[in-house]
């Protein structure tokens, strides 16, 4: 039994979900997010995992702009894209991600009051919790401190505004990084279960909305 890249993602994110939703202080920071509703489903903090190439994740996006309540569907998100290069060298595996975590701005918003409102709130807390949930997960062979990649504070308050706006459906900035790199370690089948089945449940509440 194999793992897909994609699938490994989905389970990190999933578990970087429900431990934000066991931290009280993160809940309240957000509650003072200005998009603060539409990270909240059935009470609790929505976060998502969409992977594709630019293009499928430009047109699940915008589908999902079209349902009802869509916006609360869509952000904050964790936006994995493809390909994903994989080093191979006898049995170990280096997976090279590129990944944005993405939440929504108002356009009329400066630099100052984005990193406020969504960069202090949400994205850096998410951002941590995502690389914690890494550490623990068990499926990487980790040296001390984070796994090596390039960090990258996305405003989009300059010339891109229009263009995000066009791909997505609405504003965000975002955490981007780049060359995220995991070195894989030899998972068991219970391993591969678990995972298969946290990544189904990232999304298991809008599944029948993500086909395009």
């Amino acid at each position: 039994m194999t793992v897909s890249p994609n699938t490994i993602i989905g389970s990190l994110v999933w578990r970087t979900r429900e431990a934000l939703n066991r931290n009280a202080a993160f809940l309240d920071a957000l509650a003072g997010y200005y998009y603060a509703p539409n990270c909240l489903v059935d009470g609790k903090f929505g976060f998502w995992h969409f992977p594709g190439t630019q293009a499928e994740i430009s047109a699940v996006l915008l589908k999902l702009g079209e349902a009802v309540n869509g916006s609360m569907l869509k952000f904050p998100a964790v936006l994995n894209f493809q390909s994903i290069r994989q080093q191979r060298k006898g049995d170990a595996v280096t997976l090279n991600y590129n990944l944005a975590i993405a939440g929504s701005v108002k356009s009329t918003w400066t630099t100052r009051e984005r990193e406020a409102e969504l960069f202090e709130r949400v994205l850096r807390p998410v951002y941590d919790e995502f690389m914690r949930q890494a550490a623990l997960s068990g499926y990487f062979l980790t040296d001390y401190g984070l796994p090596p990649h390039d960090y990258y504070e996305v405003f989009t308050t300059g010339g891109n505004a229009a263009q995000i706006k066009d791909l997505y459906g609405e504003h965000v900035d975002a955490i981007e990084l780049h060359n995220l790199s995991f070195v894989l370690k030899p998972l068991c089948r219970r391993q591969l279960e678990r995972i298969a089945t946290e990544n189904d449940r990232v999304t298991e509440n809008i599944a029948d909305l993500l086909s395009v």
